[in-house]
């Protein structure tokens, strides 16, 4: 496993905080939302027995300083990690739910069933300039009726330490490692049906600089490694990522920053393999070289809008290079006390797991809500859609065409504060796959009540 030392920090999702049915941060969950930093501590675990609905790293449109971030970066005004007070945080989550397609397989779906209990232990030690936290949340699922074992073990550790140098500089370092044998359908990028264990482990880091009263920096690098335990999904899909981001932010107005930035990505496979029809091995390693220029703008204190152009040349080991667009773009809007509702979406070159393919075009779609009822009542809704591409030039099999897949996730969810130690919520999610390959399709409705006891 390759360790880089140098890191962009990726966001807690913001699905976490409300024990969604969601299972990365990735990377979080700290899974990858479209900005910077994330909230200004860890919060309490997602619940792990259903498909995350955030995109993969690659994916991701450059950082920006939407609203969110552990620093206001739109006024370089740090915040003081001591305004968090809390050091220890305990919860237990028991979970009754029904999957009506457990295997994730096209036809013939097997229903079953399920309880699911998540401990958590939250460790959060804020001072004055630097902020260490960490989270460890153990996952067992119990299946009464499935075939072979009856329990699916998770095991998510993240590391966190921030640390503001100055008004002007700040660092924030992260480490996730996930133990899971749930499926991710964020995009073909991960293996988005059940195949048994995997392991990701993201090491990030992120570095902000206010160089000059208008001109600012954010550096990031990502160390994203897959680590599969089924021998076929390993021999094709265990791989190193390492990505590497700078954005110049240049302040117009008072409403309006130039953004101008470039992404070196790096996509390694531990494996190579002999393709369908041929007779010698491949790799499927692959480097793509992004540049683009871009606007955020301030439409007022709660709405932020963003948006990039570029281009992205994909140079691949066994196939040559191409040149594809790059497009992302992005609105935040706090829409009041009770509620706020975000969306993102990116054109890019990401990875794939289609076996016989180096990479995909992607078309990433995703978009989050919240709303407060009542104090003790809130909804939220996640989704997310992505449409992967894998042309006939990154094909590893001679005289292949196009490979078309395309995922969509939905995940909603009511949370009722029954006191301040016990939560109630009811999750419903639902993962559709779409495969130009039939034995890639699927549907999933899983629908689930929990009980969650925090002290």
């Amino acid at each position: 496993m390759k360790k880089i030392a140098i890191a962009a920090a990726f966001l807690l999702a913001w699905d976490l905080s409300f024990e969604v049915h969601a299972q990365q941060l990735s990377p979080e969950a700290m899974q990858y939302a479209p900005s910077s930093l994330g909230n200004n501590t860890l919060t309490a675990p997602a619940d792990q027995n259903a498909s995350a609905v955030t995109p993969s790293p690659s994916q991701q449109p450059p950082p920006s300083y939407a609203a969110g971030a552990s620093n206001d970066m739109r006024n370089n005004v740090p915040m003081s990690h001591a305004d968090n007070k809390r050091l220890f945080t305990v919860s237990a989550t028991v979970r009754e739910a029904y999957d009506d397609n457990i295997y994730t397989t096209p036809n013939n779906k097997t229903s079953q069933f399920e309880t699911i209990v998540q401990p958590s232990f939250l460790f959060n030690y804020p001072m004055e300039n630097t902020l260490l936290a960490a989270r460890y949340t153990f996952g067992a699922t119990y299946y009464p009726d499935r075939s072979g074992s009856s329990f699916d073990l998770s095991h998510d550790f993240l590391a966190r330490v921030n640390h503001s140098f100055s008004d002007r500089f700040n660092l924030d370092v992260r480490d996730r490692v996930l133990n899971t044998t749930q499926p991710e359908i964020s995009s073909g990028a991960t293996v988005n049906r059940v195949a048994g264990s995997f392991v990701e482990n993201t090491f990030t880091m992120q570095g902000t600089a206010q160089w000059m009263p208008k001109l600012s920096t954010v550096t990031t690098f990502t160390n994203d490694y897959f680590g599969y335990d089924d021998p076929t999904q390993s021999l094709y899909n265990d791989r190193d990522v390492n990505i590497l981001q700078n954005d110049f932010r240049f302040l117009l107005t008072s409403t309006t920053t130039l953004v101008a930035g470039g992404t070196y990505t790096d996509v390694g496979y531990a494996n190579s393999f002999v393709p369908a029809g041929a007779t010698a091995a491949v790799r499927r390693d692959w480097q793509s070289y992004t540049g683009y220029v871009g606007l955020d703008y301030n439409i007022s204190p709660e709405i932020l809008l963003g948006a990039r152009v570029g281009g992205v040349e994909a140079d691949y080991q066994s196939l040559g290079s191409a040149l594809n667009p790059y497009a992302s773009a992005f609105a935040t809007w706090q829409i009041g006390p009770r509620s706020s509702l975000s969306f993102n979406y990116v054109h890019t070159v990401s990875q794939t797991d289609v076996n016989n393919y180096d990479s995909q075009v992607s078309d990433n779609f995703a978009i989050t809500g919240r709303y407060m009822i009542t104090p003790l009542l809130t909804a939220r809704l996640q989704g997310d859609y992505n449409l992967g591409v894998s042309d006939a030039n990154s094909s590893l099999v001679a005289g292949a065409g196009d490979f078309l897949e395309n995922t969509l996730g939905v995940d909603f969810g009511l949370s009722y504060e029954l006191n301040k130690y016990l939560n109630l919520s009811l999750n419903y999610s639902y993962t559709h796959v779409n495969s130009d390959d039939p034995g890639r399709a699927y549907d999933r409705n899983v629908v689930s009540l929990g009980l969650t006891a925090t002290y």
